[in-house]
């Protein structure tokens, strides 16, 4: 077998890799011949030497030397072997290219042996403290090539019916089980906030009501920041129903590159209560797909609306987006329109600070009927670097010297669009990167999809981008990113950071900034925000020019105020603004009405009809319904006072926020303790706890090792107020039933008999419990318990384990049975005998102690009943 054979059809890895940069072309002609990849890098550099043997040129180096440093630090960390053979001569990188991107060299006749050095740069401090002999040959960012795993194992067991939905054996952590809980317990017309860690599952939240009533029971709008994300959302839940059913599943993805028929499909399924679930832009949701969501909320099969990075909902800034700020209105119109039960509401993020969930409350409220789930803890995967450059020429030099050495994927965040479009210049001239893109608030909707999509296929090394680039944008591998700015804010800080790392493994957070970067994000931060006195002259001007509906005035965003001349986009989107701050000042409420549909004119042409229907959707996008409910609205001293009021609470917000980036940049303040402060809150019904973690940061000084890393796994909590349960009164069959009714069963009973099995079936039958608490290993070893939830209507029953803290501590009040089994004679643990549910039961042994040590409970209560009682007098 020939060298250059070896390669065909096989895994690409680091003797194919070897085998090709030593004999390059010869090797070359082979490389698409190769079906797998040991990871992303070397897929990367497959596609890089693909690319030059088909075009019979050599690689770009400037792309390649940074993926092969990094193969190599990888193999180096991983198995001690840190050499690579390439080819010498023949066009190949001099000496001199190679040391520029770490490596040192060692030629033989015929070939050159490459060896990566560790890089300690003199502008990043040294990561362990005083430099040693042992310490000075490890590279700086060593954490990230030995693929380190630093996110802790939070799983705990899985309910059986949702297990049996998906095939999976744990919840990724206790808050996933408790938000997927709560949002099955909601009640109808109310709203869930689920504020989850990344990483933490959200989606399944989403995912299981529709697994349990399948696609013609109803309809689950999952509102997404992006198409991309639709699309890989509607492949996840297309699996998942495949496994359930062997009928045709519908597209479940609104997006732009549908064709017309596959779109009518989905208008129809959803008026017809086909269709399940769909994921589409929020753009789609207020405008393609609203008529057919208003036909289905008025035939009673709207369910779920669901919004995905509804902390957008309140952001200003380069995010800002008209469609997600009108989310609350729709909402609102849809209830009004809704026949039957009133669908439920679901806002998830990852990032939700007090203020944005107080915007949250009176969007989508009243508060009272607003609940929220949160179990959050911060990223371990981050380290912090952050460095302040004298001048920009410094700071460019720094950025190009870290981008030689760091590993890829990266992103790099600026503030301005201008500063993107300079940066990807910079980079074109000091390193001839090609795999590198753009991407703005200003980047076309087709350039957009294809950045994405190739930032997905790994045919994009590095992205230049603004903040538009972050929600949705989801890659599990990114392994750096570089703030070659300062933001003005900690939480788009934190955001953006958060594209790094997904997969669990050590990433950088890299921020090197100058001067003129804290001179922009302080006036981002305290300026640049719509003045009271604009906002009152854009609303006088709309209400005035509005129409009245009832108790709405239907105002147009295309209304110009009189200082200025003509419509715009800008206009609009400024009326839009104007809107959402009076609406979180509380002056207005935003509203949606059902599109009207026209039939055609008598005598009316295919041209005419089109051009009429055409018109009357252009205008229907362009008004806004407003519901006025303060009656000074217009007196401008009065608006000026509470839009004044609103406008000083969000710019301490955001001067906090930027004031505590700036401290955990220069040191005086720990990162983890910063973005703790940033997103906790003590408010009462909205508290977040936020468990700290930092892997490294300018105010530790150093990098921990993944052992010092041990951090706590916020408990799931679940919410308080859920939908009523069909329960039957346990006391109208047992007078025995107080606080807790105890079913006790004979004396050394150490498995499931068949008489326990029965009570239990008649339990969650008769009774309506729906919540069982046992201990873990009873669980995992009695089947009939995993198959209770087969015995109920809704094929709900809860699990929760005697053992775990996050199940003792739950609160949402479910009709409850205890399992005892086996126990000794201990008595029953106070919590659980005084646990505070609709129907409290509970089985344990005829021997169980009282709290007096010389009776059993079962002499000195009355609140007990036998096994065999209890089977007669449930099942009569």
């Amino acid at each position: 077998m020939t060298v250059s054979n070896s390669i065909g059809r096989s895994l690409f890895d680091f003797r194919q890799l070897e085998q090709s940069l030593a004999d390059w072309p010869q090797n070359a002609r082979n490389l698409s011949d190769v079906t797998g990849f040991k990871d992303g890098i070397y897929n990367r550099i497959h596609q890089i030497l693909l690319q030059a043997s088909d075009l019979q040129r050599l690689p770009n180096f400037n792309d390649l030397l940074p993926l092969i440093r990094q193969v190599v630090l990888e193999r180096l960390y991983g198995s001690g072997v840190a050499k690579l053979k390439v080819n010498l001569g023949k066009g190949w990188p001099e000496r001199e290219i190679w040391e520029s991107f770490g490596f040192r060299c060692q030629d033989a006749v015929d070939h050159r042996v490459v060896t990566p050095t560790a890089w300690h740069p003199d502008w990043l401090p040294f990561p362990w403290g005083e430099r040693t002999d042992e310490n000075d040959h490890v590279d700086i960012f060593s954490d990230c090539f030995k693929k380190t795993a630093v996110r802790a194992d939070a799983t705990i067991p899985i309910d059986p019916f949702v297990g049996e939905l998906t095939d999976y054996d744990t919840y990724v952590c206790p808050g996933q089980k408790e938000a997927v809980l709560s949002a099955l317990l909601m009640p109808e017309g109310s709203t869930l906030i689920v504020n989850l860690p990344t990483g933490a599952g959200k989606t399944l939240v989403a995912q299981i009501p529709v697994l349990m009533n399948g696609l013609d029971r109803g309809l689950s709008i999952f509102v997404v920041p992006t198409t991309a994300l639709a699309i890989d959302q509607a492949r996840r839940m297309q699996q998942l129903l495949l496994r359930r059913t062997h009928a045709e599943v519908p597209p479940l993805a609104w997006h732009g590159e549908l064709d017309e028929h596959k779109k009518e499909t989905i208008k129809s399924n959803i008026r017809q209560g086909k269709q399940g679930i769909i994921f589409a832009s929020p753009e789609a949701v207020t405008g393609a797909l609203l008529p057919s969501i208003y036909i289905a909320a008025k035939s009673g099969l709207l369910r779920y609306l669901i919004v995905d990075e509804a902390h957008l909902i309140a952001q200003w800034g380069d995010s800002f987006r008209p469609a997600f700020q009108t989310i609350a209105g729709l909402r609102r119109g849809l209830l009004e329109s809704a026949q039957g039960s009133a669908f439920r509401t679901i806002l998830m993020s990852a990032t939700f600070s007090p203020e944005s969930v107080e915007t949250l409350d009176k969007l989508f409220g009243p508060p009272e009927k607003v609940q929220m789930v949160s179990a959050v803890h911060l990223r371990p995967e981050p380290r912090y670097w952050a460095v302040a450059a004298e001048n920009e020429e410094q700071k460019q030099a720094w950025v190009l010297d870290l981008l030689r050495h760091a590993p890829r994927p990266f992103i790099m965040y600026v503030t301005r669009r201008e500063d993107a479009n300079k940066w990807k210049c910079v980079l074109a001239r000091g390193l001839d990167n090609v795999r590198i893109a753009k991407f703005t608030g200003e980047t076309a909707n087709l350039t957009r999809e294809q950045v994405i999509q190739d930032w997905a296929e790994n045919n994009l090394d590095g992205v230049i981008a603004t903040s538009a680039f972050g929600v949705g944008i989801d890659k599990s591998d990114v392994r750096t990113v570089i703030h070659a700015t300062v933001p003005e804010s900690l939480d788009r800080f934190y955001q953006e950071v958060g594209r790094g790392g997904r997969d669990g493994y050590a990433c950088l957070s890299v921020t090197i900034y100058s001067p003129r970067d804290i001179s922009i994000a302080e006036g981002m931060s305290t300026g640049g925000r719509l003045s009271k006195e604009n906002a009152f002259s854009r609303w006088t001007a709309m209400f005035t020019r509005g129409e009245q509906l009832g108790d709405l005035r239907n105002v147009d965003l295309q209304t110009v105020p009189p200082n200025l001349q003509q419509q715009t986009d800008f206009n609009q989107s400024w009326n839009m603004r104007t809107l959402i701050l009076m609406a979180r000042a509380g002056l207005v409420q935003l509203a949606s009405t059902p599109p009207e549909t026209l039939g055609r004119l008598e005598q009316e042409d295919d041209a005419a009809f089109e051009q009429r229907i055409e018109n009357h959707w252009t205008e229907y996008y362009a008004k806004i319904p407003i519901r006025t409910l303060d009656g000074q609205h217009l007196d401008q001293n009065y608006f000026n006072e509470i839009i004044g009021a609103e406008q000083s609470r969000n710019r301490e917000a955001a001067n906090k926020s930027l004031d505590l980036l700036l401290r955990a940049l220069s040191g005086d303040m720990g990162m983890g303790e910063a973005i703790a402060q940033l997103y906790t809150s003590r408010t009462p019904g909205r508290e977040i706890i936020v468990s700290r973690v930092c892997r490294g940061c300018p105010a530790l000084g150093r990098t921990k090792a993944a052992e010092e890393l041990a951090y706590n796994i916020p408990i799931g909590v679940g919410i308080h107020h859920i939908a009523e349960q069909r329960t039957t009164d346990l006391g109208e069959d047992f007078s025995e039933n107080s606080h807790a009714l105890v079913i006790y069963y004979p004396e050394g009973t150490d498995r499931i008999t068949k008489e326990l099995e029965q009570a239990l079936r008649s339990l969650v039958e008769n009774y309506g419990v729906c919540e069982v608490f046992a201990s873990t290993k009873f669980w995992d070893s009695e089947t009939s318990l995993k198959g209770l939830h087969k015995h109920v209507p809704r094929n709900f029953i809860v699990r929760r384990d005697l053992e775990s803290k996050d199940d003792r501590g739950s609160i949402l009040p479910l009709p409850r049975v205890t399992v005892l089994l086996p126990w000794g004679q201990e008595p029953i643990p106070y919590d659980v005998e005084y646990s505070e549910r609709p129907i409290n039961v509970i089985l344990a042994p005829i021997n169980i102690r009282s709290v007096y040590d010389h009776k059993s409970y079962v002499e000195i209560s009355t609140n007990c009943v036998s096994l065999r009682k209890f089977i007669e007098r449930s099942t009569i």
